[in-house]
């Protein structure tokens, strides 16, 4: 099926017949300009204008043919005729009917008649299902809006293989039946009318063959090359085949404990090992599991025993529009760093100046994933919500809308009527969400029935966390005393012999020599605690164990209220507590870097414009001092020096670029003595290598306040080549080493 592939469309400039170099679509672009300023009455009595022949050229069928390798766009059949008969489009034309808001829209989406990612190359038979449905979990876009911004507002649930990942959003069985994973895979199917008997007929004979191969090949070299004419993005159902031999691979994977494959292993490659490893019964059992049947009771029975680590997902992708101060963003979460282990959880820390966005950031995720009842105790004041600083001079404003992606491809989001302030979410996330604020204080004796939005002081800075010690002393439960012990124990690092334990009055550290009542540790320690024990009394609701608890944590300024010692420690401790538990935090100080793997930072910032960005091509921060990551991007500082002895070194940079003769006997004087004051600072400038760096040092320096993190890492890297050009040319010319 071609919709499980991803259509490749926007990595190649669209051609130049539905551009503006060509006068016809200049022409019908003006047409549909014009149409729009009819008064309502007109235009609702007048088609929108559409010129077939923009679209016939060869340049623009020819291009669509390649990219879906001559096939339909959601179907996989072969198109064996002039490309021309099938050109359709992802948005219809006009009449666009949303079946869940069981409106039409006349209008819709004329304008985007030329847009060139609004075509495909579609069956007649898909296409005739398809006729004018659109549904869509936003609101209507607004006519003549850009591609971007009805995607943001509209939330399209019908797939579009150039910009979804469709295998996301569905599976195959080994009878070739389409199974949805996804609100927008049910919608896709429904409408494309994708188990249309014929298509699931052909499409069980390809993964039938397919499965043959793998079941009587175990030789490698064979198997590879029999595969990849079942595989292939040419072949039949090439997609539907890799989708439902992806899936058979999933089943197989739930028997290693180690996981040792990835998502990302080529599907062959997998293949070929887990043909090595299992054998041809163990293939055969996990075909029969393959099933329409059992592929419904995987997507919908949240008890189900082997195949619950893949049902459960963890954010992968967050993509933020019009919320609070942040116009449009997208941010991509790391799966698995370099050297990370299998059983470790991905995390996120987000660094930022203030105001940057960070806190308004994991809001966002927090209200995505709450369930509705929830966001209802927050009492939350919507016009928070709505943005702010954002220039709507030349758009009509759009509704704030979040949507979190995860790592199995659903998806999960919200977004605001601005007139009713309500918010609307789109998804059911099996995610469990805690997020905290800056201050995680609690008062001493409170009940924890007070506590009734876990997620509140992400929201209220007034707010306070339930006393802990109070429900572990009515934790009635031995056994679930036992793992927030366990946990305990390993959040604080206890030594051998020392434990979390317990009497009718008091909880408390018990050591070697006495018991620590926990109101005895200082305030940075008793923070924590309490934090990390609401997560653990929020985590045991859902699962009976905190080893393999599974969740999300969004803890803001994570920095705050903890020692040194513990700064850098903290995010270890957590992820050591909570193995499965996938933390979102923001901080301003480099020690809660450590703990931390590469990938998992991400430095925010706001370009001259005010738009928010994220630093690319960060260093790897476990590789890095304290001080260099206060001086890399991560941080951006100049300098960790003294202001003075940095102003020193300025000042005998510039000295040092000039020779004594150029120098007047006040400015000899003078750095003669900051020598003396400073006699540690390195002295450069005997040499004309050293000089030549003086001088891009001083050069560096002067232009070194900079505007944005990523104008200060490219003038770095622009003042290193150039030095080391200089040197070049200067060796080659002098010799000088």
């Amino acid at each position: 099926m071609r919709v499980l592939i991803k259509l490749k469309k926007l990595s190649n400039p669209k051609p130049v017949e539905i551009s503006t170099k060509n006068t016809l679509y200049v022409r019908e672009m003006a047409k549909l300009r014009a149409y729009f300023k009819l008064n309502p009455t007109e235009r609702a009595r007048t088609r929108p204008p559409f010129d077939k022949d923009v679209l016939d050229a060869q340049s623009v069928l020819q291009e669509l043919k390649r990219i879906q390798h001559s096939k339909c766009a959601y179907c996989e059949t072969i198109l064996e005729h002039n490309p021309s008969r099938f050109v359709s489009h992802y948005r219809p034309l006009s009449n666009a009917f949303d079946p869940h808001q069981d409106a039409e829209h006349l209008e819709c989406y004329a304008w985007f008649a030329y847009e060139w990612r609004n075509l495909m190359l579609i069956c007649k038979d898909c296409d005739n299902h398809k006729l004018n449905f659109f549904p869509i979990a936003g609101r209507t876009a607004i006519a003549l809006s850009s591609w971007r911004a009805a995607q943001l507002r509209e939330m399209p649930l019908l797939l579009n293989p150039f910009e979804d990942n469709p295998s996301d959003h569905l599976m195959f069985d080994t009878d070739g039946v389409a199974c949805s994973t996804s609100a927008a895979g049910k919608e896709t199917i429904n409408i494309l009318n994708l188990n249309r008997p014929a298509l699931c007929i052909k499409r069980k004979e390809q993964i039938g063959a397919g499965l043959k191969i793998i079941l009587g090949n175990s030789n490698e070299h064979a198997l590879r090359e029999a595969l990849r004419e079942y595989t292939d993005h040419e072949v039949l159902h090439g997609g539907a085949v890799r989708n439902c031999l992806g899936h058979v691979c999933r089943i197989l994977q739930t028997q290693i404990r180690h996981g040792r494959y990835s998502a990302h292993t080529d599907l062959i490659k997998k293949i070929i090992r887990l043909r090595n490893e299992f054998s041809v019964h163990d293939w055969e059992e996990a075909i029969s599991r393959c099933k329409s049947n059992d592929l419904a009771f995987v997507i919908q029975n949240n008890e189900l025993g082997e195949l619950q680590p893949r049902r459960y997902a963890y954010i992968n992708r967050i993509e933020i529009g019009r919320f609070k101060g942040v116009e449009h963003f997208t941010l991509d979460l790391d799966a698995g760093p370099t050297g990370q282990s299998r059983s470790e959880t991905s995390c996120t820390m987000l660094l930022g100046e203030n105001a940057t966005g960070k806190s308004s950031i994991l809001q966002a995720i927090a209200l995505a994933l709450m369930p509705s009842g929830e966001r209802q105790r927050l009492r939350l004041d919507q016009k928070s919500i709505i943005p702010y600083g954002i220039d709507d001079t030349f758009m009509p404003p759009l509704q704030p809308a979040v949507t979190l992606r995860f790592s199995n491809g659903e998806a999960v989001a919200i977004s605001m009527n601005l007139q009713t302030g309500r918010l609307k979410s789109v998804g059911s996330p099996h995610n469990v969400v805690f997020g905290y604020g800056s201050r995680r204080y609690f008062v001493l004796g409170k009940s924890t029935k007070a506590q009734t939005c876990p997620n509140r002081t992400l929201f209220n800075q007034a707010a306070n966390l339930p006393d802990p010690t109070n429900w572990l002393l009515n934790l009635k439960e031995e056994k679930k005393f036992d793992a927030v012990a366990r946990a305990l124990a390993s959040l604080l690092s206890l030594r051998a012999g020392e434990f979390v334990g317990r009497d009718d009055h008091s909880i408390f550290i018990q050591r070697h020599t006495s018991p620590l009542p926990i109101e005895h540790l200082s305030d940075g320690y008793k923070s924590l605690f309490a934090m990390a024990v609401d997560i653990m009394r929020e985590m045991l609701k859902h699962w009976d164990s905190l080893e393999f608890a599974q969740g999300i944590v969004l803890i803001d300024e994570i920095e705050n209220h903890l020692h040194p010692r513990w700064k850098m420690r903290v995010m270890r401790a957590l992820r050591d507590s909570f193995p499965r538990v996938q933390f979102i935090t923001s901080t301003h100080d480099p020690l809660c870097l450590r703990g931390m793997l590469e990938g998992e930072v991400q430095v925010l910032y706001r370009d001259r414009v005010g738009h928010l960005q994220r630093v690319e091509q960060l260093p790897n921060v476990a590789n890095l001092r304290i001080e260099q990551i206060l001086t890399s991007d991560y941080f951006g500082l100049a300098t960790t020096e003294d202001p003075l002895r940095q102003h020193a070194l300025e000042q005998l940079a510039k000295y040092a670029a000039h020779g004594d003769s150029d120098l007047t006997q006040t400015e000899r004087r003078h750095r003669d003595d900051l020598l003396e004051n400073y006699g540690s600072l390195p002295m450069i400038g005997d040499t004309l290598d050293r000089q030549i760096i003086a001088q891009a040092l001083t050069r560096h320096i002067r232009d070194a306040d900079i505007a944005t993190p990523f104008e200060h890492a490219s003038a770095r890297e622009a003042s290193v080549r150039a030095i080391i050009e200089v040197l070049e040319r200067n060796r080659k010319k002098y010799g000088t080493r």
